[in-house]
């Protein structure tokens, strides 16, 4: 009797540890869906303002340097979009 209480319990451990797994999973999958998404809307932002990149992380590095570094890469991937579509 007790070594099926024992199996049980340990069956029920497994099927929450992979719960537990697939919750992790799906919560890693939402989070890189959600960055992806800002870091598009980030590029399409700078892309559309009139507003140069040059100028653009110019003026955010005196407001905070988090966002510089945030918007630095997107300069040299308008200037790659930029050649792309000069060719």
């Amino acid at each position: 009797m007790m070594v099926v209480v024992v199996m049980v319990i340990i069956r029920n451990v497994k099927v929450l540890v992979g719960v537990v797994v697939v919750v992790v999973v799906l919560v890693v999958v939402v989070v890189v869906i959600v960055v992806v998404v800002v870091v598009v809307v980030v590029v399409v932002v700078v892309v559309v303002s009139p507003v140069s990149p040059v100028g653009v992380t110019g003026c955010s590095v005196g407001h905070s340097n988090q966002r510089s570094h945030l918007l630095l890469p997107s300069s040299s991937v308008l200037t790659f979009l930029d050649d792309l579509m000069q060719t």
